[in-house]
């Protein structure tokens, strides 16, 4: 099984000794491997002799205990050189060495002022975002959602994606030394975003005829806004043939349903995504943002009914710009209703609207000053990605419905909020 997983690390020169100390790192972390493939640079030729005692010699230990698999696959240990001159022999592997390399030289001279260290901790960093690209997705049709495999899913033995730690936010710390190192990360990831996709596409001669994509592809979309470590899923929708019959433009609907369980996921998917891109200040085009608004809203609402699971009401203000009503959890068979508002943003629908829950005000951590809850690490990356079509809709329940299933148990636990019935 072939993963094209990355590993990137840092040696002091170009020496046999340098290169056995990072291959005794890499071991450390991922076992020893059964095959490696290199060119013939003077340093992996006068380590190749070390490393082949030493695999005889954990041949000899572990005989009794693979004993069986040997007789099935063997246990030989084997390092193939590549001829001079010649890395197309190992493409894949070289593919992705020049990507990464590639995105390192974007950090310039910024990297003369890393440590040790901090060079190693961006490497580290840098390697785990390759790794958490998309190689394969299975998607489900009924539920219109997509799980993807990636690199990392094979190595490490997990779905779930994480192991970046762009979620702290450093700025809020004294750590000068970790936000130069998040900072040359953040650079990373913005050049390797741009040069991987384009690498991903398999290019053949001119004279052979591939399969042009079709409605119901799932796609990767190459966006250079994207958040780091976020990739962007897309089914196509619509294609758009030229006069030959090869699809030369597609139009994709995004797929991200990740945060939230199933029944948010079906709902969420039924919701129409919204057309117009223009906020509250574009006096032209509001209406017509504002008339999806209601259309979203409505088919919201009949989803939840429909399924059983109404917790919300909103009206808006003449303009369409502050909208109010109450929204409900239902927790132990009761029911705790609380007040609700929903202010749109000057950059809206740039930016997420301020969801409000003023009687909650100071009663939890995740909670700014005048009520309005803390999304940002869990909603406002995903409105990132797919803003514009995201709407007040999305918002509640993409943000504050996670936000209520999370905080309202914690708070009735704690005393914070009782029902009507015990006032």
């Amino acid at each position: 099984m072939a993963s094209r997983a990355v590993h990137a690390d840092l040696v002091d020169d170009l020496s046999a000794e340098s290169f056995l100390q990072a291959y005794s790192r890499f071991t450390a972390l991922r076992g020893h491997p059964r095959k490696l493939w290199s060119d013939k640079g003077t340093n992996f030729v006068g380590a190749k002799s070390a490393l082949k005692d030493l695999n005889k010699h954990l041949a000899c230990v572990q005989k009794v205990s693979i004993e069986d698999v040997a007789a099935k696959n063997g246990t030989e240990w084997q390092w193939d050189f590549h001829p001079a001159d010649s890395p197309h022999r190992n493409g894949a592997a070289e593919a992705a060495v020049k990507l990464i390399k590639r995105a390192l030289n974007s950090l310039g001279e910024t990297t003369c002022y890393y440590t040790w260290g901090e060079f190693q901790t961006l490497l580290y960093a840098a390697a785990n975002l390759t790794n958490e690209r998309p190689i394969d997705a299975k998607a489900q049709v009924q539920e219109e959602t997509v799980e993807y495999l990636t690199p990392n899913s094979l190595i490490l033995g997990r779905t779930g994606h994480g192991g970046d730690m762009h979620g702290i936010d450093v700025d809020t710390h004294p750590w000068r030394r970790l936000r130069a190192v998040q900072a040359g990360v953040d650079k990373f990831w913005s050049k390797w975003s741009e040069l991987a996709g384009p690498n991903l596409f398999i290019r053949h001669k001119w004279h052979r005829t591939e399969r042009s994509v079709k409605v119901g592809d799932l796609v990767w979309i190459a966006d250079q806004n994207a958040l780091r470590g976020q990739f962007r899923l897309g089914r196509i929708v619509v294609t758009y043939p030229d006069k030959s019959g090869v699809v030369r433009d597609a139009d994709d609907v995004v797929v991200v349903y990740r945060m939230c369980d199933e029944a948010t996921r079906r709902v969420v998917a039924q919701i129409p995504l919204l057309k117009t891109p223009s906020g509250p200040r574009e006096a032209a085009l509001w209406p017509s943002r504002l008339k999806e608004e209601y259309g979203a809203l409505i088919k919201a609402v009949e989803l939840n009914k429909a399924s059983d699971s109404d917790w919300f009401r909103l009206e808006a203000n003449a303009d369409g710009t502050r909208w109010s009503g109450v929204c409900w959890f239902i927790h132990e068979l009761l029911k705790y209703e609380l007040q609700l508002e929903v202010q749109l943003t000057v950059t809206y629908p740039t930016t997420a609207p301020d969801l409000i829950l003023p009687e909650l005000e100071g009663k939890t951590a995740k909670m700014f000053t005048g009520g309005k809850i803390c999304l940002t690490e869990h909603f406002h990356p995903l409105w990132a990605r797919n803003q514009p079509r995201f709407g007040i809709a999305h918002a509640l329940a993409l943000g504050l419905g996670p936000w209520l299933a999370v905080e309202v148990p914690d708070l009735i636990s704690k005393g914070l909020i009782t029902h009507k019935d015990n006032h």
